[in-house]
């Protein structure tokens, strides 16, 4: 199931679906916190860097000198996480929920090991649901022979 597909083409609103996916739980889990405001303002301030990232993903890939032994979209879409996803928290996210809640992560060397920790396994997660995803368009496409050039 998530062996890439013989040309691996990265769909964009594909993308956006795969992050919307999790961040949707997230933000159902803060809605029913005790203060959902609060909660709200902190998923979407986490929830947009993470969504503008994984739009503009393929761009991401292309920017990241990657070796050239480096095949497999799994490897290029997990390095680029492990690199994208701390730019988006600590970098983006955090500054603006400093201003609109208070600080909630210190910044040390502890927090960038853990945040490109949680970039690695927010790739894992993002290339499963992407595939899946990426999939179920390619069968619906080809069930009506509409499969666009590029994937050929």
């Amino acid at each position: 199931m998530l062996r890439p597909p013989p040309k691996f083409v990265y769909v964009r609103w594909i993308g956006l679906l795969a992050t919307l996916i999790p961040m949707s739980a997230l933000l159902i889990i803060y809605l029913f916190s005790p203060a959902p405001l609060e909660g709200l303002l902190y998923s979407i301030a986490v929830i947009a860097p993470l969504l503008f990232f994984s739009y503009y993903l393929d761009l991401i890939m292309r920017l990241i000198p990657m070796p050239e032994r480096i095949k497999h979209p799994f490897l290029k879409v997990w390095i680029s996480w492990i690199i994208a996803f701390p730019i988006a928290r600590l970098g983006i996210s955090e500054p603006i929920i400093a201003k609109l809640i208070g600080s909630t992560i210190s910044f040390d060397e502890r927090a960038l090991f853990a945040m490109l920790f949680l970039g690695a396994i927010y790739g894992v997660f993002f290339y499963t649901a992407y595939m899946v995803l990426f999939r179920i368009y390619v069968r619906r496409k080809l069930s009506k022979g509409a499969l666009p050039e590029e994937f050929y």
